[in-house]
């Protein structure tokens, strides 16, 4: 009735599930299929509200199956709570990159009272495996429109567009690796990209001393550089990647190590500075090293275990000796 679906609750617990484009189970495949090296996030809206006295739940749950049919995951929404009046609720989820099939359910548990639902909406966006993309993929997009705060915004991209801002308009082209655009609205705007373009990263700072990698001028003989314009925290985001360190004119700086294997230069001065990034060759062997070192603790650690265990049997073996 006027689009929209009544459940009603009345003779003891029940469940009931609606699922967009059929229902999904192990090895039955069906809703939305993905194409292969793609990832999709699903943000998923609904309108509803629940009667006086409805004491059950409503759920959005998201069934993921692989390529071979098998389920990898149900993921389930948070309770939504009950409302009289028409309100709606949302649900977003970046699916795991080898799912293949899924479907949004809607479900609800009670045994009285009773829901509806109206306008149900799902959007999907469609992520492109990059492994140059510092999340490991981009966004493609043909206009999309950035509500940017009053400070300086950094965006990878990779492709030929244009851009938008406070009544001035750039062109984009970068159509051969991820380039950057930095852009410092002057009050709360809206930013408009255009173009056949791909997003790999949109960073938003605090000041206007952000300053990202340039593509060409950025290498000198090989060896990256980062200008810095203010005071400023810099970090890299390859996890556990040691030996990172950022060099000018007179001395070298280390990072701090965080627990997410993040590397952080924390208040770093302007000027110019030189990257080093560490080797593969000095990541293995640094791994080794460590790996080396962890099993030489274990071994230590059950080779003192074993000595203990073997004391106390030779006691228990001579008292039991000397009570016979």
């Amino acid at each position: 009735e006027n689009g929209t679906m009544h459940w009603n609750f009345t003779e003891g617990d029940a469940y009931v599930t609606l699922s967009y484009n059929g229902t999904l189970t192990d090895h039955h495949v069906g809703g939305v299929a993905i194409p292969s090296g793609r990832v999709v996030t699903a943000h998923i809206t609904l309108w509803y509200k629940t009667s006086l006295g409805f004491n059950g739940i409503l759920q959005v749950v998201i069934p993921e199956l692989d390529r071979t049919g098998s389920i990898i995951a149900e993921t389930v929404s948070g309770n939504v709570p009950p409302s009289l009046s028409w309100t709606q609720a949302s649900f977003g989820l970046t699916l795991p990159f080898d799912t293949a099939y899924f479907t949004p359910r809607f479900a609800a548990k009670a045994s009285v009272g009773s829901v509806e639902l109206s306008t149900v909406r799902m959007d999907l966006y469609s992520l492109e495996r990059d492994p140059s993309a510092p999340f490991g993929f981009t966004l493609p997009i043909s206009n999309m429109t950035l509500e940017s705060p009053p400070r300086q915004s950094l965006v990878q991209f990779k492709g030929e567009g244009s851009v938008s801002s406070s009544g001035q308009s750039y062109s984009l082209n970068s159509s051969d690796e991820l380039g950057w655009f930095a852009f410092s609205p002057g009050s709360f705007t809206a930013t408009q990209f255009s173009g056949d373009l791909k997003i790999g990263a949109i960073v938003l700072g605090n000041s206007q001393g952000l300053a990202p990698l340039k593509s060409n001028e950025a290498f000198d003989n090989g060896v990256a550089s980062i200008t810095v314009s203010s005071t400023s925290a810099i970090i890299f985001a390859r996890p556990f990647a040691r030996g990172y360190s950022l060099t000018s004119v007179g001395f070298s700086r280390s990072p701090l190590q965080t627990l997410d294997g993040l590397a952080v230069f924390l208040d770093v001065s302007p000027g110019i500075y030189s990257v080093s990034v560490p080797a593969l060759g000095t990541l293995e062997v640094a791994y080794l090293a460590s790996l080396g070192l962890i099993v030489g603790i274990l071994v230590a650690t059950l080779a003192e275990s074993l000595s203990q265990l073997f004391e106390k049997s030779v006691s228990r073996f001579e008292r039991a000796g000397r009570d016979a």
